[in-house]
């Protein structure tokens, strides 16, 4: 999807070869740059066939749909929706899909607006906006970063990425709630070697671990051998690559 709103595909059964180019509903909108302006922000979410876009631009965000069965805009969405609603910083968005709290299906394509606290959905047919109570101020937590990406299980839980502010918030749909903050260590932060967890640590990745491991390996009555586990801390002498 370009910037402008122009599809673009490959044929994955014919090495990739090009089909083509189309114009989508959402070609030539107002809001939209035009080919020679700064690149803006294009998220999108996949249902069967059809594929749900969002374009972030100064003024809110352009909503429109396409399905690559009819190789046409989606049924009810030969006109683009624009929410002017969804302001703000544009690398703030967050672009998902609405579950169902009952059968986990997707009910509606989403953006979640982290400078504004605000949100706004509409329905695979068009409808809306609508938003969702509470979700706003659930991943408040992630303001003043640029959005990460979202990632949903089952249809119950979806997981929003906060960038830079190395957490991630949680919504659970079938009981329409928060389900807390992930905090994430900062990769520009080191903790002391003897106190630094290891994430998956095992012998076989060459981890280096403490003497002070919980499994060891006597080789002699008077020698201890360090050795991996899942509670063992960092080192920078020891080396349990054996």
């Amino acid at each position: 999807m370009s910037q402008h709103g122009q599809v673009s595909c490959v044929d994955i059964d014919a090495d990739l070869t090009t089909c083509g180019t189309r114009n989508t509903a959402a070609y030539g909108h107002s809001a939209l740059p035009a080919l020679a302006d700064t690149p803006r922000i294009i998220n999108g979410e996949q249902h069967g066939s059809r594929i749900f876009f969002t374009h972030s631009v100064p003024s809110g965000v352009v909503f429109h749909c396409w399905d690559v069965a009819t190789d046409s805009a989606c049924a009810s969405w030969s006109t683009p929706r624009y929410n002017t609603t969804l302001t703000g910083k544009e690398d703030q968005r967050l672009t998902h899909f609405r579950y169902d709290a009952l059968t986990n299906d997707p009910i509606a394509i989403c953006v979640t607006n982290l400078d504004l606290d605000n949100n706004a959905c509409y329905d695979f047919s068009g409808n809306g906006p609508t938003s969702i109570a509470g979700l706003s101020t659930a991943v408040a937590i992630l303001d003043n970063t640029w959005a990460g990406d979202t990632f949903t299980w089952e249809g119950k839980r979806t997981f929003f990425a906060g960038g830079n502010s190395n957490k991630t918030g949680c919504w659970n749909w079938e009981t329409a709630s928060s389900c807390g903050t992930i905090d994430h260590a900062r990769r520009s932060t080191l903790a002391p070697a003897p106190t630094a967890a290891t994430v998956g640590a095992s012998c076989g990745s060459r981890s280096r671990c403490s003497p002070s491991s919980t499994r060891s390996r006597r080789r002699s009555p008077n020698r201890t051998e360090p050795s991996c586990s899942t509670a063992s801390t960092c080192s920078p002498t020891a080396d349990c690559s054996t």
